[in-house]
């Protein structure tokens, strides 16, 4: 790695251009700051149709099949830049421009331009934030993240490790307390071995793996190596000077999986949800207000080409699956249009907790839940429904690690303030709070919002098919009944049971 700069955004950025059908790659993007300038070190690269994970650039380049976005959401990418810094002043520049407005975030417009024709510029109605952070106080002690990881590599190539697989949290007490980062991030070099305190000098010669010279990159040469697992060490030193150690696993794999992603078209629903008691076939539905939608869903066509392996990784994932439906949703990810659904962790917690699918089959039955053992083959090739369950509520006390809250009982009354215990959120971003921050404390289901969903199935930790549906819930006619005391000239609500 060439000493210098690298300025770089910490993630892709996903956005929702309208209308629908407009081509994302026929233009090009980049921030403009409230002189109509584009800061320095913020580039971006090409525009690409969402497919749920990173699609970070190399030289601006991105490669897409598509010109057209079923759902509408795009990734721009950023893009890696290198700047030699030759002394002082290249730093300074990049450093200075931020520096007015010290400890607080930046706001800046994304402009759009047209590649050919005459030269026609538009500009988001949004405004993105950035907070610039002194990453002086990371400390080389990098966690593995298994949402953002990709663990295989396929046998006969080489391959470099996936730092974004690797996360940070700024301690308490440092200006970037609670701030995440990837290691990607942040590193400066790095150097790779073999693990031989896992593997014996046999199993690395069976497998052919070896290290390239520059100690950037591996490679299991056999095919031998196959779905079996290698173990290599990682020897980084960050930006800022501190060194580090990662141990990795990873399997390998014959080939790279590529499908074809269909989407199921949920559309548009008023969110007329209905209060469930006990003994649905989702435990987690129980006693929760919850609204349904089921539309055809037949594997082998969504699959096509892709349905043998979708069928391989579904029965071998139920047979160990000890909770269905956190399988069903493990590699599920969720996107939004602006300015609700802006953060990762806030993503993982709609799905986490409002949002629940099965599989049925002709007959509405599931083929997933209650289904006898030894039968759970045969089920899986009678699936002809997909149902999408969404609860209505108030989701609190979200743990950081899991993203995963409890639900306020609306339905109960306090008997001593005879009254129900519901917490209502605040429009727009539906909160407790009424404010983008502290979502944790209390949050619901955005309406009148688009969002399209995104479910893979793996196997070896390799997606070997995928579908997405959008939805979008819109607020249900909610009558209340009045009462107006003849001695009274104020209206009197009714109580929380009456509506």
């Amino acid at each position: 790695m060439l000493a210098g700069m690298y300025p770089v955004l910490e993630d892709d950025i996903n956005v929702m251009l309208n209308p629908t059908g407009v081509d994302g790659t026929a233009y090009s993007y980049e921030f403009r700051d409230s002189e109509n300038e584009n800061p320095w070190g913020l580039a971006l690269g090409e525009a690409s149709v969402y497919a749920g994970e990173k699609l970070t650039a190399e030289n601006g380049e991105v490669q897409t099949r598509a010109t057209v976005s079923p759902s509408g959401v795009w990734t721009i990418s950023r893009y890696l830049k290198y700047e030699k810094a030759e002394d002082l002043s290249h730093r300074a520049e990049y450093v200075t421009q931020f520096r007015n407005n010290n400890n607080k975030a930046y706001a800046f417009a994304l402009a759009a331009t047209n590649k050919t024709g005459k030269a026609v510029e538009i500009k988001s109605q949004y405004l993105y934030s950035f907070d610039p952070l002194n990453v002086n106080d990371i400390e080389a002690n990098f966690k593995y993240n298994a949402a953002a990881s990709k663990n295989y590599y396929t046998y006969g190539v080489e391959h470099t490790p996936n730092f974004g697989a690797f996360k940070y949290r700024g301690k308490p007490s440092t200006v970037i307390a609670g701030e995440e980062f990837d290691l990607s991030d942040v590193i400066y070099d790095y150097k790779l071995s073999i693990d031989e305190s896992q593997m014996t000098k046999v199993k690395i010669d069976e497998y052919g793996l070896d290290i390239s010279d520059d100690k950037h990159s591996f490679i299991a040469a056999n095919a031998q190596a196959v779905n079996n697992e290698i173990h290599l060490i990682i020897d980084y030193i960050l930006i800022n000077g501190q060194k580090g150690q990662l141990k990795v696993d990873y399997t390998i794999v014959e080939k790279d999986i590529t499908f074809e992603e269909q989407n199921v078209e949920i559309g548009t629903n008023v969110f007329d949800a209905k209060l469930n008691n006990g003994g649905q076939v989702i435990s987690a539905l129980n006693n929760k207000y919850v609204y349904s939608k089921t539309v055809d869903l037949i594997p082998t066509d969504i699959y096509g080409a892709d349905y043998n392996e979708w069928e391989d990784a579904m029965y071998e994932g139920l047979l160990k699956a000890t909770d269905k439906a956190a399988f069903l949703k493990e590699h599920m990810t969720i996107v939004g249009g602006d300015p609700i659904n802006i953060d990762a962790a806030y993503n993982e917690a709609l799905k986490n907790n409002f949002i629940y699918i099965d599989y049925l089959d002709a007959n509405d039955k599931s083929c997933i839940y209650g289904v006898a053992s030894g039968e759970e083959l045969t089920r899986l090739k009678e699936i002809k429904k997909l149902r999408v369950y969404f609860i209505a509520g108030t989701c609190v006390s979200v743990d950081p690690n899991t993203n995963i809250g409890s639900f306020v009982d609306a339905a109960f009354i306090d008997a001593v303030r005879k009254a129900s215990i519901m917490q209502p959120v605040q429009v727009p971003y539906y909160t407790v709070n009424g404010s983008a921050n502290n979502w944790r404390d209390g949050f619901a289901l955005p309406l009148d919002n688009a969002f399209r969903v995104r479910v893979a199935t793996t196997k070896n930790e390799q997606t070997v098919a995928s579908y997405t549906f959008n939805f979008e819930l819109t607020m249900p006619e909610c009558p209340i009944k009045r009462e107006k005391p003849m001695t009274e000239t104020s209206v009197q609500w009714g109580k929380a049971i009456d509506y």
